[in-house]
């Protein structure tokens, strides 16, 4: 399980270009950026989470809910290859969406090799080459 804050001050430039739309928020897996990982980009304003987990393509899971200037709530729990995902946001009142997914394969448990495993949170080292999947630039805004 995990849970943060993350607010995003450019929510209201919405005619940025495509590269300029996605940012990196998250990776934990190896230092190498192989095997089994998990990470979080924020897409046109919606926080999307991506796993992968043994051989299989990489599950993506997207809330709709954009994330704005004030700050909203993600939790994101997985067990085995289930994966559940919420984001709160406060509009006059409590607002929470919710989504789930299914990792395709038979694996249900990251497969860390704990002296070769980083977390990388808002950005990362030059000397890191993330998955494709996370592959953009460093995220811009508050995450707690």
């Amino acid at each position: 399980s995990l849970k943060f804050y993350i607010q995003n001050p450019d929510s209201k430039k919405k005619d940025k270009p495509q590269d300029e739309s996605t940012r990196f928020v998250l990776y934990l897996g190896q230092k190498d950026a192989t095997g089994d990982y998990m990470g979080l980009i924020l897409k046109d304003h919606k926080v999307e989470w991506i796993y992968k987990l043994g051989d299989d393509e990489p599950t993506h899971l997207t809330v709709d809910e954009e994330i704005g200037e004030q700050f909203a709530t993600v939790r994101i729990n997985r067990i085995l290859q289930y994966g559940h995902m919420s984001v709160t946001v406060e509009k006059q009142t409590l607002h929470e969406t919710k989504g789930d997914s299914v990792a395709k394969g038979e694996h249900g448990l990251f497969n860390f090799r704990p002296h070769n495993t980083v977390l990388y949170m808002g950005g990362y080292p030059s000397s890191f080459k993330p998955p494709l999947p996370l592959r953009y630039p460093n995220y811009r805004g508050c995450i707690e």
